[in-house]
């Protein structure tokens, strides 16, 4: 503003284009986000969902995986170590949350008879080796930008794009696993959950988000 006020007095041509003044620049009011969510019917067809193609399977499979978890952010998931299994629970912190300062946000979810199956499926779960990764995708060994970078191509290849196979082969609107968090709220909704349940097992602060 300075910078700007101080040749605006020398290029007099300028004068009544002020950013700053009463009737100048406003910024913008940003829209309303909205979540995207599959309904109830298209949800339980992924959950009958088979195919001999293995990269579709694993996708829906882990797609449904984050659906019944509460939303499982897929970070999370790829983050989940054997201590993370409690007495037949999955209780982990938030990935979004773990490097703030602001309070962590704290997940205790029953494991499903489903995602057993897929944990047993595609991960390695052993209670005497705690550190380990219970989906064997990520390593201690890389660096956080390779960690970063396996995470991205890991999920584009074996997870949004064979869905978005699934979906044209369904006759459904393409989805990702961005679709999963709020699709598992509408499938809670549904069976009985109530806003405030929901938002605390989302992680919500508000019941409005």
């Amino acid at each position: 503003r300075g910078v700007y006020k101080y040749y605006a007095e020398e290029i007099k041509e300028i004068e009544n284009t002020r950013p700053f003044s009463k009737n100048g620049y406003k910024i913008p009011t940003s829209q309303k986000k909205v979540h995207k969510a599959l309904t109830l019917e298209k949800i339980k067809t992924l959950i009958n969902y088979t195919t001999d193609d293995v990269k579709k399977q694993r996708a829906v499979d882990f797609f449904v995986f984050s659906c019944e978890m509460a939303g499982m952010n897929f970070h999370d998931i790829l983050h989940l170590r054997c201590e993370n299994i409690v007495n037949g629970r999955l209780v982990w912190v938030r990935g979004k949350t773990a490097d703030t300062t602001n309070e962590k946000q704290h997940r205790n979810v029953k494991i499903t008879s489903r995602c057993w199956n897929i944990i047993r499926k595609y991960g390695i779960y052993n209670e005497n080796t705690p550190k380990a990764y219970i989906f064997p995708i990520l390593a201690d060994s890389l660096s956080e930008k390779q960690m970063y970078n396996k995470k991205k191509t890991w999920l584009r290849d074996n997870v949004n794009t064979p869905l978005k196979q699934v979906a044209k082969e369904l006759n459904m609107s393409e989805f990702t696993t961005y679709f999963a968090r709020h699709s598992f709220a509408t499938f809670a909704y549904e069976h009985g959950a109530t806003l405030p349940q929901i938002k605390d097992l989302l992680g919500h602060s508000d019941i409005k988000v």
